[in-house]
């Protein structure tokens, strides 16, 4: 078991409930299926020592993202680049410099903004 398997048990032990939960499913386009279940979900229960039947509410965050081969290619043909200005105010040095990049991988339309 991992540090982290270790602590997840102690916490579930001790009925201090979960603090971090790792679920990896596989599958036929599964993270194009679960991609939109990212955000913050809203998570009700009884908990055992609630005399009156009450319901106890909290959050928790769910993040999908897909596993990544250690060893892959990518072709540059399916990466779009964009470069962007800054939008607002800022004087006349905004409207001249391209500070912003995002490269986006065109067939699983993951982006990441620099």
């Amino acid at each position: 078991l991992s540090s982290e398997e270790r602590e997840f048990q102690q916490d579930m032990s001790i009925n201090r409930g979960c603090k971090k939960g790792v679920l990896y499913v596989t599958g036929q386009e599964v993270f194009k299926h679960l991609k939109h279940e990212s955000g913050v979900h809203k998570v009700q229960r009884v908990p055992e020592t609630e005399k009156q039947g009450r319901i106890h509410s909290s959050t928790a965050i769910v993040i999908v993202m897909p596993e990544v081969p250690r060893e892959f290619s990518m072709d540059m043909k399916e990466i779009r680049l964009d470069f962007m200005r800054a939008q607002g105010a800022g004087g006349q040095h905004v409207n001249k410099t391209d500070s912003a990049c995002r490269a986006t991988h065109v067939p699983s339309g993951i982006a990441c903004v620099s």
